[in-house]
């Protein structure tokens, strides 16, 4: 899978802007390094944060009058340091649920575009709301199995990259969806 095929087969596949009804949106920010991967962020392990401590897409609330795209490329520079003009803008693909939230979020993709000065911000990223940001591995056959969540101390269904990056819940959702599109143009299968 190329970055051309990926961002042709997505363009197809995706709708322009969203829509409305969303509160939220997720950034599936694709990444080829020279292998296929996604920008994840890891948030800081709080009390109170839901998702505190998870490996998790850029992402969070849309501002009044806010387009999803808009809101994803605006949440991926805030989390992750990405500069707005790394990131190419592909379109939605798809609505995502957060078991644990009240808000509907919508998976957007985009393209990291190759630079050097891209990467090198995405891997100095620390913040607020990010203790790390990194490149999650994005194999074309995506294998679930129960595993030990980190911190939580619960099973969970999951997937490890190489690297042993967790990822379960909302995000590993957002990802099946971008491999359902994928799948659809005959770029991956998650059924090999």
């Amino acid at each position: 899978m190329t970055p051309r095929e990926a961002a042709e087969c997505l363009s197809r596949a995706a709708l322009q802007t969203g829509g409305s009804g969303y509160a939220a949106a997720v950034n599936l920010v694709l990444v080829y390094r020279p292998w296929p991967g996604l920008v994840v962020v890891e948030r800081p392990a709080r009390l109170h944060d839901p998702w505190g401590g998870d490996t998790v897409l850029p992402g969070g609330r849309l501002k009044p009058g806010e387009d999803p795209v808009t809101a994803a490329l605006r949440e991926t520079t805030e989390e992750a340091c990405i500069p707005l003009d790394c990131l190419e803008p592909v379109g939605v693909i798809g609505a995502v649920e957060p078991r644990n939230a009240p808000w509907l979020r919508v998976a957007v993709v985009a393209s990291l575009l190759r630079s050097s000065h891209c990467l090198e911000r995405l891997h100095d990223c620390r913040g607020p709301e990010t203790a790390w940001a990194g490149i999650l591995g994005l194999p074309c056959r995506l294998e679930t199995t129960p595993q030990m969540h980190p911190r939580r101390g619960v099973v969970v269904e999951g997937y490890r990259d190489w690297y042993g990056t967790l990822v379960w819940g909302m995000t590993l959702r957002a990802i099946r969806l971008l491999h359902t599109r994928l799948e659809q143009c005959g770029l991956c299968s998650t059924r090999e």
